[in-house]
């Protein structure tokens, strides 16, 4: 079985025409999507969005490709992971994740326009999108899943998932136990219309030190 790792960054090589690459090298950023007709070229265009972190641009061509083959586990399987991505769209990744898993293939090829299937990391990415909704007994589900059809070698991969499972674990006491907190403005002593950031308190939280960029402030 093909192990595709996808975790971090998803990263698709994408080897198209010598005249495509041109075409989208010299228009400002790519090309209209608009005055794209090809699929295969809004395919390969979504991917170097994709490469690029511009998830939101290869979403809407996902989409469209999507909207005319709507089983297609490869095309739920792009657009869950661009949303995944998006932070106030991550939650709408669920649906989408949920109908790629439905046909995953150990012979997964990413960078084929003509590939139907999903790979097998739609499963963790389905975890991983579960975990944020706070379905944590789903996530773990799907994570258990994916465990049991990876091979025993594949150990780094199994460690990553096993600590998923285990901040699931700890998500659902946390549920359980909640703590009552008291927010409490530190006034203008602390806040600034600078930028305050890396906070670190003492041992015994009298002291606190932080960086600031505010004029006065000590250091680089």
């Amino acid at each position: 079985m093909k192990n595709i790792l996808l975790l971090l960054i998803f990263t698709l090589f994408i080897q198209s025409s010598i005249s495509f690459s041109q075409e989208t090298d010299t228009q400002d950023d790519y090309s209209p999507i608009k005055t794209i007709s090809s699929d295969k070229k809004k395919y390969y265009l979504a991917e170097i969005y994709v490469d690029n972190g511009n998830f939101q641009k290869a979403l809407q061509l996902y989409k469209e490709l999507l909207s005319n083959d709507e089983d297609n586990a490869n095309l739920n399987f792009k657009v869950g992971f661009c949303y995944l991505n998006i932070v106030a769209k991550k939650l709408e990744s669920i649906s989408y994740f949920e109908k790629a898993i439905k046909n995953i293939s150990d012979d997964y090829d990413p960078e084929s326009f003509k590939e139907k299937n999903s790979p097998i990391e739609a499963l963790f990415f389905l975890g991983e999108a579960y975990h944020f909704n706070y379905q944590f007994q789903d996530a773990i589900g799907i994570f258990q899943d994916l465990i049991s059809r990876l091979p025993d070698y594949d150990t780094e991969f199994i460690n990553k998932i096993n600590r998923e499972i285990q901040m699931c674990k700890n998500g659902i006491e946390l549920v359980k136990n909640p703590v009552n907190m008291v927010i409490n403005n530190l006034s203008d002593i602390i806040n600034s219309k600078f930028s305050e950031h890396s906070p670190v308190f003492s041992a015994d939280e009298s002291v606190l030190i932080y960086t600031s960029n505010r004029k006065g402030s000590i250091g680089g």
